[in-house]
């Protein structure tokens, strides 16, 4: 009875284990298929700020492009200015002298010098800049090109370009040419708000603020939101991956318990079967020795009963004969000569018959008592022999089953083994994809942060170059020109806040 309860329950512990082993299966498919969303989400997330990233840096290469056309337009009004201004100064030289200012007129000495200084200076000086202005809108281009984004190095970028924009402040933003005044689209609305800001005073330019993002704001926020859903599904799949992992854990310790237990079971039988063999043995051993036993007695019983059936035909024959009613003939002699102790009278001998008779009544009556009780011990050996037989062939189909139920619950634990290894490698990838969400994020915080650093930068070299622009427009010689245009020169970009 105690043998079938435990198998009950180690066979109910099975079905616990298979049910439990379906459930994990059914959790693991719920976590593959978050897995699938997730991954759906994080591509999504990818192409969305790969869009975002692109917008950014074709809204740079077209603001880009309104500076150098801006630059343009500024230098060719510039040149048209200076030109002007040589003409006023031929046409206002001295009318006694008679000199007429000519290209091929030949002036004074201090004439020709001041002329020279009036004349060198400012070409000369827009000429340089205005290749140092190419220049800087070339490698700005490129540099733009190259990394996908807007991404200036401040020193080495404002330093370049501070040395080679010095008449800029005379050729940038300037509303006054025809060749600035255009339309700028939706998407170039920083720059042309950079650009209709050139009348105004500086103090008026408008400053983007120090959280102001390039990315849209709610484009930002669906990111951020993206980022976060991730984050608490992968939490989410990680908390249920670490419930998965103590059930297996569980469900290990109580497979080891049942192989366990089962191991101690198995023992057990094999034990009990042995001593029912060695059992079964002797008592097949005994069964044969009572047997033999048995039939040597009956053997003698039967010689016995053979010869006392001999004695008594012979005695009642000789009885008859010695009583006269069998006559005598010539085997009476070796009658005789036989029994020779029958010799005597013959109510001593009638008494003698009858003892023997009664003794071997007893002794024949002894010997069948005894056969009938080895007959009923052969039949309980057999009894109990057969009883150890339907035993032991029990015991070994249980054997057999416990076998089969051990190797099932060893294919069951490696599956599940299996299974969390998998689980590990996943979460491993998880964390991986989680941690490459982040880089990229962070990435592209970086980077957005220092495109608005460069925004910022741009803002106040456009306010630094209004600022030239307008004292170059408010100043009446050129050599106030030429003392702003020496103002000018910059060392670091960073230098723009101090004017």
């Amino acid at each position: 009875m105690e043998a079938a309860a435990d198998e009950l329950s180690d066979t109910s512990d099975a079905c616990d284990s298979g049910r439990l082993a379906a459930r994990l299966q059914a959790q693991l498919v719920d976590v593959l298929r978050e897995v699938e969303d997730m991954r759906a989400a994080a591509l999504a997330s990818e192409s969305t700020k790969e869009q975002a990233v692109e917008d950014m840096c074709r809204r740079c290469r077209e603001q880009l492009d309104s500076l150098r056309s801006a630059i343009t337009g500024s230098s060719a009004a510039y040149t048209a200015q200076m030109k002007s201004v040589k003409a006023q100064k031929c046409q206002g030289a001295d009318p006694d002298t008679g000199q007429a200012c000519h290209p091929t007129a030949s002036p004074s000495k201090d004439q020709s010098e001041t002329l020279a200084d009036g004349e060198r200076d400012p070409s000369e000086i827009f000429q340089v800049d205005l290749e140092g202005v190419q220049t800087c809108s070339a490698e700005l281009t490129e540099e733009s090109e190259a990394a996908g984004l807007f991404d200036l190095e401040l020193q080495g970028g404002g330093d370049m370009f501070a040395r080679n924009c010095d008449s800029a402040s005379l050729a940038s933003f300037s509303l006054s040419t025809p060749s600035i005044r255009r339309r700028f689209g939706p998407e170039q609305e920083d720059t042309a708000s950079v650009i209709s800001s050139g009348t105004l005073v500086p103090e008026a330019i408008y400053i983007p603020p120090p959280g102001h993002r390039v990315v849209p704001e709610s484009e930002w926020n669906h990111l951020h939101a993206e980022v976060k859903l991730l984050q608490a599904s992968l939490s989410q799949a990680t908390v249920e991956l670490d419930r998965v992992k103590e059930e297996r854990s569980s469900l290990e310790e109580e497979l080891e318990r049942s192989a366990e237990e089962w191991s101690r079971q198995v023992a057990l039988l094999t034990s009990q079967v042995q001593s029912s063999e060695s059992v079964l043995q002797d008592l097949q051993k005994t069964f044969y020795q009572s047997q033999s036993q048995v039939q040597e007695q009956l053997a003698e019983l039967s010689q016995s009963h053979r010869k006392v059936c001999y004695e008594l035909t012979r005695l009642s024959t000789e009885n008859q004969r010695l009583r006269g009613t069998v006559p005598a003939h010539s085997g009476t002699h070796g009658s005789v000569q036989e029994m020779p102790h029958l010799q005597g009278p013959p109510s001593h001998m009638e008494e003698r018959l009858r003892i023997e008779i009664i003794n071997l009544r007893e002794q024949l009556e002894t010997r069948t008592e005894m056969s009938e009780v080895l007959e009923v011990q052969l039949a309980s050996l057999k009894t109990e022999v057969e009883r150890i037989q339907s035993e032991r062939l029990q015991l070994e189909s249980e054997l057999a089953q416990s076998r089969c139920e051990l190797s099932d619950m060893k294919e069951v634990l490696a599956q599940l083994q299996r299974r969390a290894q998998e689980d590990d490698a996943e979460k491993k990838a998880f964390r991986q994809q989680l941690a490459e969400e982040r880089t990229k994020s962070l990435r592209l915080q970086a980077e957005l942060d220092t495109s608005e650093v460069v925004q910022r930068d741009f803002v106040r070299l456009s306010q630094m170059l209004q600022v030239r622009l307008e004292q170059v427009r408010q100043a009446e010689s050129l050599d106030q020109i030429k003392d702003i245009l020496d103002q000018t020169h910059l060392s670091d970009i960073k230098d723009t806040k101090e004017d």
